[in-house]
């Protein structure tokens, strides 16, 4: 009986530390804009299941990387599901 506790706390553990992981891949980027409000730099945009723009890491279902420069997309933009995986690559 014990065995079959220990192999649960085992698979529970593994799962959580699953999603924490998953949480971690999503680039942290610093979503600047300059003195104008022009947006600037790297960005990572979160969305939620329906593609709405939302803060919270842990209700984020896809994610966005794009970088700015003076308020204007440029190089590539990546569109990913909340574990890194891409769904869309588009040059800009």
């Amino acid at each position: 009986m014990k065995k079959i506790y220990f192999l649960l706390f085992v698979i529970l553990c593994l799962l959580s530390r699953g999603n924490i992981l998953t949480a971690q891949n999503i680039p942290q980027n610093p979503n600047l804009s300059d003195k104008d409000g022009k947006r600037q730099g790297k960005w990572t945009i979160l969305y939620d299941a329906n593609w709405n723009v939302i803060q919270e890491v842990s209700k984020a279902e896809f994610y966005r990387t794009i970088e700015y420069q003076d308020d204007k997309p440029i190089g590539t933009v990546k569109d990913h599901y909340k574990n890194g995986v891409v769904q869309m690559e588009a040059t800009l």
